[in-house]
């Protein structure tokens, strides 16, 4: 019998996710996934306050801290750098029309260079250099029940990945982009798929081979390093996890061995409403207690719209997972 994958988990976060990522780190050290290796990256400026957070944490035997700086090559890191100062300087309104640009125009480059694109990149670099079988990007704003157990979903003999796949027209805005985006980079000819997959969140399975294999064939196609490639797409409009899902379903699944399973992600549980401190505890102990449910994500804001910062129920959930 073949031994089971292994697995380790990434996290890629800044310091405005602190709160979030506090939690997560309580969720880890008190569950069952305490125990893998964990990757945690983070702006190079954001070490200081992370690298604290983790000498008072029990986490600290687990976790290690990586900066852009140790990820991305220096080109980029030093761009990523004047971006962000760029940022503070023209202000949010700015930025994001500077963005829109740059999506429409191909002008300004900048926006390429800010944390959305930059932090996409970091994390596929960090999976990319793992020693294990599968890395877990699990982002901050993610918890880790008592019942989380990914053993029975990898024991395949094929590369699992989580799916929801739909219809092309239930595709709106951003998503639509993003899935459109991926075959256009990995040159999949229009309307080859008759749904596509709608699921970007995390946790979210990268099969660390697999994804090397993806580097090589961006690099081969494209005559340029992977990250160079990836660089260039819009931002806002292409999806590292898209990419990957398209890799994997067009190219690694019908050009080697490579079989995929598509795992329904039935084992996560979504808070999108934060406005509500007591609903939002209801909800979230009623999926701690769920012997059915792994993962529970708690956004801090609701469709970029809505904003509820997680210092109003930090402590009480940090309290709840002890």
């Amino acid at each position: 019998m073949a031994p089971s994958p292994t697995i380790s988990l990434v996290t890629p976060t800044w310091s405005g996710d602190l709160d979030h990522y506090r939690i997560l780190l309580r969720s880890l050290a008190q569950g069952p996934l305490g125990g893998l290796e964990h990757t945690t990256v983070v702006q190079s400026e954001d070490f200081a306050v992370f690298s604290a957070l983790l000498t008072d944490s029990q986490n600290s035997h687990t976790t290690r801290l990586r900066t852009t700086e140790q990820v991305l090559p220096p080109a980029i890191e030093q761009a990523r750098r004047r971006a962000t100062s760029l940022q503070t300087l023209i202000g949010r309104h700015m930025t994001r029309i500077s963005g829109s640009l740059s999506r429409e125009l191909g002008w300004p480059h900048w926006p390429h260079y800010t944390g959305w694109h930059t932090q996409q990149i970091s994390k596929l670099a960090m999976a990319s250099q793992a020693d294990t079988d599968y890395v877990l990007v699990v982002d901050s704003d993610v918890v880790v029940t008592p019942a989380a157990d990914l053993t029975e979903i990898l024991k395949r003999d094929a590369v699992v990945c989580f799916s929801d796949r739909k219809p092309l027209a239930q595709f709106k805005g951003k998503t639509r982009k993003w899935v459109l985006q991926a075959d256009a980079l990995l040159h999949i000819p229009p309307n080859r798929q008759q749904s596509y997959d709608s699921y970007f969140d995390t946790p979210f399975l990268l099969h660390v081979a697999t994804l090397r294999s993806m580097f090589a064939w961006l690099e081969q196609a494209y005559q340029q390093p992977w990250w160079q490639v990836l660089l260039a797409q819009p931002p806002r409009r292409w999806s590292e996890f898209a990419t990957y899902k398209a890799f994997l379903l067009e190219l690694a699944d019908g050009q080697s061995d490579t079989t995929a399973h598509w795992q329904t992600p039935d084992m996560m549980s979504y808070i999108f409403d934060a406005s509500d401190t007591e609903r939002l505890l209801s909800e979230f102990q009623a999926s701690w207690q769920d012997p059915d449910i792994q993962f529970i994500t708690v956004h801090s804001q609701s469709s970029g719209r809505q904003r509820w910062h997680p210092h109003s129920f930090a402590d009480d959930l940090l309290t709840l997972i002890g």
